[in-house]
């Protein structure tokens, strides 16, 4: 779900930890286009997410008695689900690749720079994905160890023009919007060329854009 415009960006925090939850409230609440509607734990995220409809949730993946991936996936599953961007303390493996797979559109470390954690929300609220430097890494080591560049160049043999087009834009970071001025299109139909790109190559919006770099399109 893309924000309008313009609009004040609503924001959702979860984390166990309320001193974690202040501290990210603090951060984004300091941004004028951002307002942080709540702020709770993993056990009342998926009701707060309900209420409150936010743009964007910043979760975290690991909370006691409660899985940040489980809580992912019920958000995802919402009739209009916010994106979610996955929190965590320390560069982790299998989960990032979890995350990634159940609809997550970025993963921060949370020591990551206060203008970056503002700059991710409004990166995944305008369609975009974002990834510390270390995780990015991770995803693309995972992706390049197990997909050969021959079977990415078959994939990409099923696009059409245009969505190849809109593969290179969203593999520069751009977001749904900057595609659509790009390619000269409605907002719509470049979502529409997306979500089929996504679709025929089987993958996310992230790995989407490490393919379109491992085929030597970008």
């Amino acid at each position: 779900m893309s924000a309008p415009k313009n609009a004040t960006l609503r924001v959702i925090v979860v984390d166990d930890e309320e001193l974690v939850r202040a501290s990210f409230a603090a951060i984004l609440s300091s941004a004028p286009d951002i307002e942080v509607v709540a702020a709770c734990n993993g056990t009342v995220a998926v009701a707060a997410v309900s209420a409150h409809l936010p743009d964007v949730v910043l979760l975290d993946v690991r909370m006691p008695g409660v899985s940040g991936l489980d809580i992912l996936r019920h958000i995802r599953k919402l009739p209009e689900p916010p994106e979610v961007m996955m929190l965590t303390s320390f560069s982790p493996g299998g989960a990032v690749r979890d995350a990634l797979r159940d609809g997550a559109a970025g993963y921060l470390l949370k020591n990551t720079a206060p203008e970056q954690v503002i700059r991710g929300v409004r990166v995944l609220a305008a369609g975009g994905f974002m990834l510390s430097r270390s995780i990015a890494a991770r995803v693309v080591e995972g992706y390049v160890s197990s997909v050969s560049p021959e079977a990415e160049l078959e994939k990409l043999k099923a696009l059409t023009p245009r969505e190849r087009q809109a593969l290179v834009l969203l593999g520069h970071g751009k977001s749904n919007e900057e595609i659509a001025e790009a390619m000269q299109i409605a907002l719509g139909t470049a979502k529409d060329h997306i979500v089929a790109l996504m679709g025929k190559l089987g993958v996310n919006r992230v790995r989407a854009a490490v393919l379109a770099e491992r085929a030597g399109l970008l």
